[in-house]
């Protein structure tokens, strides 16, 4: 193709262009930084680059591009004295020129171009355009399109990082804004005392100014006037004092303006001060976020071992629950305890007819009458646990505390005490205020396992009841008597076991309260005087004390535990040959010997394995057939040791073996689960 004239117009590519070797030279490296951070470069270096990108807008398609780069140099150029001016470098200088004379050459109407990629002395490549007149055109526009998109692209990155950088500029300013708008709050309050000195400073001048203006009006009336020596002496004097006043004055003058240094050290000493604790402060909420972290890793920690821990302890209860129900099971769910009433009067006289084996196999476990009362040999009686009369109360309850716990644990239970007027039923039942009995100390043991409860999530209420059975009425003894009340409350039987309709049932919290109430109804209990015992119970007490346990676990079910514990304070049999009951009393000692000799018929149901049991021939039978049906009972067989009531005693003995050899079903423990709603 004939060519004259020849234009070279060479591009300069950047390293990401086609290349035929990876050497550069020294200017290369310099022009391949995009942007670089010019802090000792001023207003000049940006207004250049402004002016360079002004010089190569007329590419077509270019314009809106290099006009956003020359206003974003231009506002460089106007706020050219911070550290954050910005500056191009000479390789996109170059770049964009190139393109702008490519774009002009190829718009040429009567000239032709040819291209040719060719490499200096420097072996960077360039682009060669020859073009002539002759109007003949030839161009490779696809390789020129793709070096003109390549070189757009590479523009297009830079100015990407143009406006990174122009942001992070933007943000750094903010930054100094904020800085400095604190800098100048923190010494308004040095600034305000700096006025107060300098206004002193000028009062103090004017001041000064005065007197010398009235010091010359002095010297010149003295000059006109010719006075006397007298008037002489007091100008002089007058000119004393002033000049002691300018002396004065300018004392103070010097010690305002030593001040007024003071100030300024102190402020200088406070700015450094500030700056400090600026320092400290971010090293403080540094060091406090630091530990915010570390505290939530810790309580993350804990809050996995805690409920790693409470699921060990659910599992290590519930194996402890199943234990414990074997070992009732195979211990009986009716157990006998014979307790032996300690004598009466004078100990050392008196003769117990009641005597202990010595055998270890026996010992605790059985007794008999002595061999001359009885004759014809000594007849054992074995029970699952037998106590002298020195056994504490502390002893006694040993028995029966794992009934109690059944009941925590979601069972019914039943606790009650039987023997002759005058045994110690009511003694071993409720004690007295110094040695309390089997009912305080059980709520005691309730009142404890709550608070084990609530440790694992557990929320418990405890729920008493107090009835009396009176010739086979059922009187409710926490409230006061009624005439308009009925004669008798029925008793209905639930999944809870016996409940009396109508009768009061009171929430405690704990020991006290149940202890006030049993102290309230005592008082209310039918007792009376015999020929056996001054404070003869006439009626059948019983205690009724409802446990439920609630709580949500961590699959949000809703998990309860229902317990019903009942505590019975049973009248003491009678005979009428002995007790001498007559009138009221005897209708007494007839209601409480036939609802006795029911539970005798009971038992022995039980114990035959009768198809039928009469629980409903009596109203304690009826009250007492959750617990002898299908839970589990401890009966307390209380005897005398007088010689005197050995009669009753073996009739008690006799009906305590009968109980003993009776067998229950297997209590069935109330344990629901179900979806929490929250």
């Amino acid at each position: 193709v004939p060519h004259s004239s020849p234009s070279a117009v060479a591009m300069r590519f950047s390293p990401f262009s086609r290349k035929p070797k990876e050497e550069k030279s020294e200017d290369a490296d310099k022009e391949a930084l995009p942007v670089e951070r010019a802090e000792d470069r001023r207003g000049a270096g940006a207004a250049e680059n402004a002016g360079d990108l002004h010089n190569i807008k007329g590419a077509s398609g270019l314009t809106p591009l290099i006009d956003n780069l020359s206003a974003v140099l231009d506002r460089d150029s106007k706020n050219n004295s911070g550290p954050g001016s910005l500056s191009l470098n000479h390789a996109t200088t170059r770049k964009l020129t190139g393109l702008e004379a490519l774009h002009a050459s190829s718009k040429k109407p009567n000239s032709y171009n040819r291209h040719s990629i060719q490499t200096d002395n420097n072996g960077d490549i360039f682009l060669s355009t020859a073009s002539a007149s002759n109007g003949e055109i030839q161009v490779d526009v696809a390789g020129i399109q793709a070096d003109i998109d390549e070189q757009k692209g590479e523009l297009e990155k830079d100015m990407d990082l143009l406006e990174k950088m122009c942001n992070d500029i933007e943000a750094r300013l903010e930054d100094a804004l904020a800085e400095n708008s604190q800098l100048k709050s923190l010494t308004k309050f040095q600034e305000a005392e700096l006025m107060e000195v300098c206004d002193s400073a000028d009062r103090l001048s004017t001041e000064n100014e005065t007197l010398k203006k009235e010091k010359t009006s002095l010297n010149k009336r003295i000059a006109e006037l010719s006075l006397s020596p007298s008037v002489q002496q007091n100008i002089a004097s007058m000119q004393t004092e002033v000049e002691t006043m300018n002396k004065t004055l300018l004392a103070d003058n010097t010690e305002l303006l030593d001040r007024l240094d003071e100030a300024a050290e102190n402020i200088r000493i406070m700015q450094e001060k500030l700056a400090e604790t600026e320092t400290t402060l971010v090293a403080l909420q540094q060091r406090n976020e630091h530990l915010e972290t570390t505290n939530n890793d810790i309580d993350a920690r804990y809050e996995r071992q805690i409920k790693s821990l409470q699921q060990e302890a659910d599992e290590s209860d519930a194996i402890r629950r199943k234990l414990h129900d074997t070992i009732q099971e195979l211990r009986g769910n009716i157990r006998v305890v014979c307790r032996v009433r300690p004598e009466l009067g004078d100990s050392s006289t008196a003769t117990s007819t009641l005597t202990y084996p010595g055998s270890p196999q026996l010992r605790g476990r059985a007794l008999s009458l002595r061999e001359d009362l009885v004759g014809g040999g000594q007849q054992l009686y074995e029970f699952d646990a037998v106590f002298s009369a020195d056994a504490s109360q502390e002893t006694c309850y040993v028995e029966i505390s794992p009934y109690v716990q059944s009941t925590m644990d979601g069972r019914n239970a039943c606790i009650f005490s039987y023997g002759q007027s005058g045994s110690g039923k009511t003694y071993t039942m409720l004690g007295t205020a110094t040695n309390p009995g089997m009912i305080p100390k059980a709520l005691d043991q309730v009142f404890a396992e709550r608070g084990k409860l609530a440790e694992r999530g557990w929320k418990t209420t405890v729920e008493c009841s107090l009835i009396e059975i009176y010739n086979e009425s059922v009187r409710d003894l926490l409230v006061e008597s009624n005439p308009m009340s009925p004669a008798s409350m029925p008793i209905r039987h639930s999944t809870k076991g016996a409940e009396v309709d109508g009768a009061r049932v009171v929430v405690v919290d704990d020991v006290d309260d149940v202890t006030t109430l049993m102290s309230e109804a005592t008082k209310r209990r039918a007792t009376g005087k015999t020929s056996i015992n001054d404070t003869s119970s006439r009626s059948h007490a019983v205690f009724t004390m409802t446990v439920l346990s609630t709580r949500t676990n961590d699959q949000e079910e809703q998990e309860s535990m229902d317990g019903t514990l009942v505590m019975i304070d049973l009248a003491g049999s009678e005979r009428l040959n002995r007790s001498g009951s007559t009138g009221e009393r005897l209708k007494e000692t007839t209601s409480i010997n036939k609802s006795l000799s029911a539970l005798g018929d009971v038992i022995a149901a039980l114990v035959s394995g009768a198809p039928h049991v009469p629980y409903r021939n009596s109203k304690l039978t009826y009250l007492l057939q959750p617990a002898l049906q299908s839970g589990r009972a401890v009966m307390f067989l209380n005897l005398s040791p007088a010689e005197a009531d050995m009669p009753e005693s073996v009739c008690s003995l006799r009906f305590g073996e009968k109980v003993n050899r009776s067998i229950i079903a297997a209590s069935k423990r109330r344990v629901t689960q179900s979806k929490a709603h929250i």
